[in-house]
């Protein structure tokens, strides 16, 4: 590990955070590095006794009544007030948190290892003991902040799939943690950001004929998209543009797979857009959508890493958790984006069987128009996930 002055000059976690000098304050934190506040010698000085004393304490009353006395802080950004609505701004970062309560395997005993074994992820940015010393918890670099809960969910299955169960709180933006002590936490100042991203169930189905014609590049396109919640330019002409592609090619059948491209790779559900869609959606004219054409969704997939094939996707490939330190029995879990700890079986797509174009595209496909020729997309930069690992 690097050496403390290496860490404070050169790390993620030299993020803002907001600190409450305790869990009653509410409102006016104090805004600070969070790298600061998790080796602060000063609040090791004001509060170490205070967590030396629920350690070494079984009452749970007392520990509690110990507890409420330290300050906290918000792992996940700066806020005017503790609550959503009082968000800054968002820091990058997750908080996960693994209680006793709720992993029996978990005790002031074993905590230390089960420290070791979490760290061990390139994810993990922080990782110490709880107050208690009976609890682990940690931060995450996030791929993509504006996707909070989202990562959240993908986060929780990746826990479980090592038989580890975070709490359900950490998936509040706002979460308020309370500062604990740790004299030797893991530290890691170039942590992976977390890619996982849970996966929406498509409202239509793609064709899945093994002798595919040529125009079945749009909806294939289009589940990639989705499959892969490609992340897309969250603008009110970029949702018109995926509207107006979608409707031009797939007429009012296309609204579904218009909604299921922005569900799965915008912040569409949060924008005054989604609010007014059935509007948008109606004043659409099929054969006004000379600009913004199914291209443009071809153009995106491919951009993100899209081969057309003409043989059938596979289906997505859902896995049991694997639960190495609790007798509850595997449930099947909804499959994520690929990250570090989410693997996929095989390729997605299989070999081409139709003559192709040097760009690897059907030879006989020709792509009417593009996000580059359309007068409402212009100076825009695609952010795109990383290739699947296979």
């Amino acid at each position: 590990m690097a050496t403390t002055a290496a860490i404070f000059a050169d790390s993620i976690l030299n993020v803002d955070a907001s600190f409450f000098t305790s869990a009653r304050n509410t409102a006016k934190p104090h805004t600070g590095s969070l790298l600061k506040i998790l080796t602060s010698k000063k609040l090791v000085d004001t509060y170490g006794l205070i967590i030396e004393q629920i350690r070494a304490t079984s009452d749970k009353k007392e520990r509690d009544a110990l507890k409420i006395k330290l300050p906290g802080f918000t792992p996940s950004g700066t806020f005017s007030h503790r609550s959503e609505a009082g968000l800054i701004a968002h820091n990058g970062f997750i908080s996960f948190d693994l209680d006793a309560g709720t992993n029996a395997f978990l005790n002031a005993d074993t905590a230390e290892q089960v420290k070791r074994e979490i760290s061990k992820y390139p994810e993990i940015a922080y990782c110490g003991l709880s107050a208690s010393g009976a609890g682990v918890w940690g931060l995450i670099p996030l791929a993509y902040p504006e996707r909070h809960k989202e990562h959240f969910e993908a986060l929780k299955i990746a826990f479980l799939k090592d038989g580890y169960i975070i709490d359900g709180a950490c998936k509040d933006i706002c979460r308020f943690r309370f500062w604990s002590l740790d004299n030797a936490p893991y530290i890691n100042p170039n942590a992976k950001p977390f890619k996982g991203l849970p996966l929406p169930a498509p409202r239509y189905v793609p064709k899945q004929s093994s002798t595919a014609p040529p125009d079945d590049l749009p909806a294939q396109a289009a589940e990639y998209l989705i499959k892969n919640r490609v992340p897309l330019e969250c603008t009110y002409n970029f949702y018109m543009a995926i509207a107006f592609a979608c409707k031009h090619h797939w007429g009012n059948e296309g609204e579904g797979i218009a909604l299921d491209i922005l569900h799965a790779c915008t912040t569409f559900a949060a924008s005054n857009t989604a609010k007014h869609w059935a509007q948008h959606w109606r004043g659409i004219s099929r054969n006004t959508g000379n600009v913004t054409t199914i291209g443009t969704i071809v153009k995106l997939a491919k951009d993100a890493g899209f081969k057309y094939t003409t043989q059938p996707a596979r289906a997505p490939i859902t896995t049991q958790p694997q639960h190495n330190h609790s007798d509850t029995s595997p449930q099947t879990m909804p499959t994520t984006y690929p990250g570090t700890w989410e693997r996929f079986e095989g390729q997605i797509n299989q070999p081409f069987e139709l003559l192709m174009t040097a760009d690897g595209y059907p030879a006989l496909w020709d792509i009417p128009g593009t996000l580059e020729t359309a007068n409402t997309q212009t100076d825009r930069t695609l952010q795109v996930m990383a290739s699947i690992v296979v």
